[in-house]
C-alpha cells in the first residue's frame, strides 16, 4: 500500500540568524562541518500552519489542522 499524504501550509515564516560555526558543531553528526554561505553560517527558524491534513485522503480526527515550529 502506497502512503500518501497531503496538506495545505498557511502563513509561513523564515527566519535566518548568522552564528559562529562552533555553535553549531556541536549539533552536527560526526564527520560533518556547518555550511558557510558568504564566509557566514546560517541557521533557520521556521513556522506555519497545517490545514486541511489527509493521509490516503482520509483527515486524521484532531490533527487535521495544527501549528509547527
Amino acid at each position: 500500500m502506497k502512503l500518501s499524504i497531503s496538506s495545505e501550509f498557511r502563513k509561513v515564516a523564515l527566519l535566518n540568524y548568522i552564528v559562529p560555526p562552533e555553535v553549531v558543531d556541536k549539533y552536527l553528526p560526526k564527520y560533518t562541518k556547518p555550511d558557510l554561505f558568504n564566509g557566514n553560517c546560517f541557521i533557520s527558524l521556521v513556522g506555519f500552519q497545517v490545514k486541511k491534513l489527509k493521509v490516503n485522503d482520509v483527515k486524521v480526527p484532531l490533527i487535521k489542522d495544527f501549528d509547527e515550529i
